[in-house]
């Protein structure tokens, strides 16, 4: 239960963050902040966390989000925003890196691009 209540807390603010990164004219639709929730719900299950890598996968989520936010809203150009962004990813990947094993990692990057490719991020 309470697993299922953090992947679901998890999934709805990673798509609310998917939409507001993701170019500001576009919306998602229900049907696929449907599908969204559900890739992520399949994709927590697969990472299997234990109780310590949940609350630092929240922790880095949430920060690097709140700092991504601001670059995407700042009044920065597009380059020096691809620059800055491309930056706190790799800060956020490498901190994510320490945080999960080996497979849990490789699972947790083939997710980023395909959120990425599916929702608009780059």
């Amino acid at each position: 239960m309470r697993i299922s209540v953090f992947i679901h807390f998890l999934g709805i603010y990673l798509l609310c963050i998917c939409g507001a990164i993701a170019q500001p004219q576009m919306e998602l639709s229900p049907e696929i902040r449907k599908k969204f929730v559900e890739d992520q719900t399949a994709y927590f299950a697969k990472l299997d966390l234990s109780d310590h890598q949940k609350r630092g996968y929240e922790e880095i989520t949430r920060r690097y989000d709140k700092q991504l936010l601001s670059v995407e809203w700042s009044a920065l150009n597009a380059p020096a925003k691809r620059k800055r962004t491309k930056s706190l990813n790799k800060r956020k990947n490498t901190e994510m890196k320490v945080l999960l094993t080996g497979d849990q990692y490789k699972l947790y990057l083939k997710r980023q691009k395909e959120i990425r490719e599916k929702y608009g991020e780059g």
